[in-house]
């Protein structure tokens, strides 16, 4: 993910952490100064955000490991504001796959409040046991180690509850539709589950409008509508995508080459007159880098108009044909961050396709289905 950067990996998965992130701690900041503590509740509530997240580090590690176990390759964990991502290279194959992986990090969750729990009893704080209203008050406590225990397993029940509401983009969304496709078509079960979990969200917002109620609410219908719509509409158009082969999404315009010594500025007006975004880069008749409209723009930026192609070019590429599946070419190029793909057909190089490409053909379908 851009605007991100490495803190440490996992079992051979990238940990990562937004730039964005720093404003959380800015926030916890501001919260702890906002006590009567001083520098303790402030350094008591960075703390417990940076543990909060740790267990939220530990959630998305569940659901990567369980990916990991069914051979699916796991690119990163990135910690945000609003929590983690854990993006898979592929979706699972199987529902009974989907509803492990799915169900792994909630687990995970339920499994750290359990032994923070008997941690607790260990240490004498038994009465937790005794009802809601005195964890309560621990938790309330003045920055303290027994507090930090209840806050944290508090913060793990919480996370592990909500992330089972049946509802996109949660856990309990793919719970859902993993259940759903036990006896009906992939698809289907998504579009069913999306539709659940849209209704949820405008529970929500007309229980927002009740004198129990407050904007948070209707952030979290907003969040959850969104994220059903937009889960709903990926697995659409997979399904549609799973039809289609390279070859009819493979421009019939003429594919123009350029060699790796020739200047990128005459390139970018090549590309400005005849409208070709991405270029082969050809070397004695044969193939040897990608250079993309980006890279294109991007080196003359750094390098100014005496930088020359193979300055820009991609040299390690995957390489399609016209009859492989058009899905593979679109997770191809999501995988490696290529701009556009060489699409061979025996051996011979007879063009380029990219995302633009890709989403003209599934555009096209999709005018010619209604």
């Amino acid at each position: 993910m851009r605007w991100s950067f490495k803190i440490g990996g996992v079992s051979g998965i990238d940990i990562r952490i937004h730039f964005t992130f720093v404003f959380i701690l800015i926030w916890a900041v501001m919260q702890g100064s906002s006590g009567r503590g001083g520098i303790r509740s402030v350094l008591f509530a960075v703390l417990s955000t940076l543990l909060l997240f740790a267990c939220v580090t530990l959630h998305e590690l569940g659901h990567g490991l369980a990916a990991k176990r069914f051979g699916i390759r796991v690119r990163d964990i990135t910690l945000l504001p609003i929590g983690g991502v854990a993006r898979l290279e592929s979706l699972p194959e199987k529902p009974l796959q989907e509803l492990i992986i799915a169900t792994a990090g909630p687990a995970i969750n339920f499994s750290l409040a359990i032994a923070l729990g008997l941690v607790l009893v260990a240490a004498g704080g038994a009465g937790l046991m005794l009802g809601p209203a005195y964890g309560l008050r621990l938790m309330h406590m003045p920055a303290s180690p027994v507090s930090l225990l209840v806050y944290l397993l508090a913060a793990n029940l919480l996370l592990g509850l909500f992330n089972l509401i049946p509802a996109f983009p949660m856990d309990g969304g793919r719970v859902l539709r993993a259940l759903l496709a036990l006896w009906t078509s992939y698809p289907r079960a998504t579009r069913i589950a999306a539709r659940v979990g849209q209704v949820l969200a405008v529970g929500l917002v007309l229980l927002a409008m009740t004198p129990v109620g407050n904007l948070s609410l209707v952030l979290i219908a907003l969040f959850v509508f969104t994220g059903a719509s937009l889960e709903d509409q990926a697995v659409q158009a997979r399904a549609m995508l799973g039809g289609l082969r390279v070859r009819h999404a493979l421009p019939t315009r003429v594919l123009r080459a350029v060699g790796p010594e020739a200047a990128l500025v005459s390139v970018l007006e090549l590309s400005i007159r005849t409208q070709q975004r991405d270029f082969p880069v050809v070397r004695d008749g044969t193939l040897v880098g990608i250079l993309t409209r980006d890279d294109l723009l991007a080196e003359i930026r750094r390098a100014g108009e005496y930088a020359r192609v193979e300055d820009a070019m991609q040299r390690e590429f995957h390489k399609v044909s016209p009859d492989d599946p058009l899905l593979q070419a679109q997770q191809l190029i999501a995988q490696t961050g290529l701009g556009a793909l060489p699409v061979f057909d025996r051996g011979h190089l007879v063009g380029l396709i990219s995302l633009e490409d890709i989403n003209r053909a599934y555009a096209n379908l999709s005018w010619r289905r209604r």
